[in-house]
């Protein structure tokens, strides 16, 4: 089963964004450029957030309404490599292979990370999933980026507000891992576990951010940048 690499999200102001995710409790990388042989001279500004399963794409987009919040835009899971992942999901189609460097701010020494992804044609979830492999999966990210001051560990996975998956759901689970994907929701979410509540409400204080406790989740609506909720559970 692949399993969720990351999730991005988008938003016309990338430092609203990353500092909408601060006040979560999570720990924001520092600035990235993503760029692709496959579109010279075009740049993507990223931010990631790193845990030690998963992490979230943050990314500036510019020509993006100002008042349109952020929220998960899809969900990409990895893949040893694309030749192995399309034959596993055959015979749903996905499109060409793209290609993306990552390139640091601070030009770190060493080589950059190059990875490519595929978009699965297949309607399996109410938004995009896709594929992803690396060359060295990991490789560039400090191992202090993954450690976050609300204790989260992993991305558990979105949760829709639709009452069911799509119609290649089915199919589709049995390569990518979907177990983490929730419907009937109240509304667009993104689930994360992490190892201590009490630390997550501490930071949630520390931002002075609304949020209700249920058992062994906390949940926090929507606010600022994000237009999703985050649902934190032990």
């Amino acid at each position: 089963m692949l399993p969720i690499d990351h999730i991005p999200m988008s938003h016309q102001d990338l430092g609203l964004l990353s500092a909408a995710f601060v006040r979560l409790g999570f720990f924001v990388a520092p600035p990235a450029e993503f760029r692709s042989p496959d579109t010279p001279g075009e740049v993507w500004p990223s931010r990631g957030v790193f845990l030690e399963r998963g992490w979230f794409d943050l990314q500036e987009a510019s020509a993006a309404p100002a008042d349109r919040p952020a929220v998960p835009g899809s969900c990409l899971f990895l893949a040893s490599d694309l030749e192995s992942a399309t034959r596993a999901l055959a015979p749903m189609k996905l499109d060409p292979p793209f290609r993306l460097t990552r390139h640091w701010a601070d030009a770190r020494p060493g080589p950059q990370l190059s990875m490519a992804f595929a978009n699965l044609r297949a309607r399996v979830a109410p938004f995009m999933l896709a594929v992803i492999a690396y060359d060295a999966p990991g490789s560039d990210v400090d191992a202090a980026w993954r450690r976050h001051p609300n204790t989260a560990l992993e991305i558990l996975g979105p949760g829709f507000p639709d009452p069911s998956p799509g119609p290649a759901a089915e199919d589709a689970a049995r390569v990518l891992d979907l177990s983490g994907f929730r419907y009937g929701m109240g509304g667009l979410a993104v689930r994360i576990r992490v190892e201590d509540l009490d630390r997550v409400i501490g930071c949630l204080e520390a931002g002075q951010l609304e949020f209700t406790r249920g058992g062994l989740e906390i949940h926090v609506p929507p606010f600022g940048a994000l237009g999703c909720a985050f649902v934190f559970s032990a």
